[in-house]
């Protein structure tokens, strides 16, 4: 608890039933409001524990003490690594809607219960953060955040999926314009807007309540951002990026066509942005 202190990090305890318990046992119960309130005399108040149990079958539960008399249930646990591994409660059980049975008989039931319980950001809303919104709800992701300051341009209407001429002239944000777009698919999305940059304060806490992040931003200063948010906060971010080479002629020609999919976790063999030298940290302070 002295070190949990000095470092500002949160007591975890893990532990199992030999008698392969799958819940929290009385004992648990009984023991567990008294080390948080040791833990509040030493280190404060504000001071929480958290609980997990590892189960015989690999699967994991876990609560959050918050005071001896009040204990929240874990939303969901992630495992970041070489894989990514959801743990929450009933998982498999779910039932997909009509729109999403096909996608059940070719993956399971799973695929779309873990889908629509993940809360996805989507960094950067123009040509390809619309194009990857628009998708999300499709797959079955059911809670969406967008992300971007900028507003509905006329030359933004041949790419930026759902805008009109309308918000163009409105001077629409393109966050709302998306998320529009989005509900009225009629699959049950909860959209979620910030027209900011990344960077401020007001998009702090919605980044770190997101499980997985579309980085579909063209700035560096962004993408280092995110490069580091992944890391920090164990979150994967998949960079996306597009190049369009011309040729410089009296006609010009199209010389190239890129595009490129990062997936950014904190585990071995995965570089980070900087590594790969996909960006470049002297543009950043431009």
């Amino acid at each position: 608890m002295q070190a949990a202190q000095a470092k500002n990090l949160t007591l975890a305890i893990f532990h199992s039933h030999r008698e392969g318990l799958r819940e929290f046992s009385i004992q648990d119960d009984t023991n567990e409001p008294d080390l948080i309130q040791l833990a509040q005399n030493r280190n404060g108040s504000d001071t929480q524990i958290l609980s997990v149990i590892l189960m015989p079958d690999g699967n994991l539960i876990g609560r959050l003490w918050v005071s001896s008399e009040e204990v929240i249930s874990l939303r969901m646990i992630r495992v970041i690594g070489q894989k990514i591994r959801l743990y929450y409660p009933n998982r498999g059980l779910g039932v997909s809607l009509p729109a999403f049975q096909r996608q059940a008989l070719a993956f399971g039931e799973a695929l779309n219960q873990d889908l629509s319980m993940l809360r996805v950001g989507v960094i950067g809303c123009g040509g390809t953060g619309s194009a990857i919104a628009m998708l999300l709800p499709k797959m079955g992701f059911r809670n969406i955040a967008l992300f971007d300051k900028d507003i509905v341009e006329d030359t933004n209407l041949n790419r930026l999926h759902g805008a009109r001429q309308p918000d163009a002239d409105a001077m629409s944000s393109k966050v709302e314009v998306v998320a529009k777009s989005l509900v009225e698919l009629g699959l049950g999305v909860q959209v979620r807007t910030y027209q900011a940059w990344i960077g401020e304060a007001d998009c702090r806490d919605p980044l770190k309540a997101c499980d997985v992040i579309f980085c579909c931003t063209d700035d560096h200063t962004g993408r280092l951002m995110l490069n580091r948010f992944a890391y920090y906060y164990a979150t994967p971010v998949f960079d996306m990026g597009l190049a369009i080479e011309v040729s410089q002629g009296e006609t010009p020609n199209f010389q190239a066509l890129d595009g490129r999919v990062t997936v950014l976790v904190p585990a071995p063999g995965h570089a980070c942005l900087l590594c790969r030298e996909i960006i470049n940290p002297v543009d950043c302070t431009r």
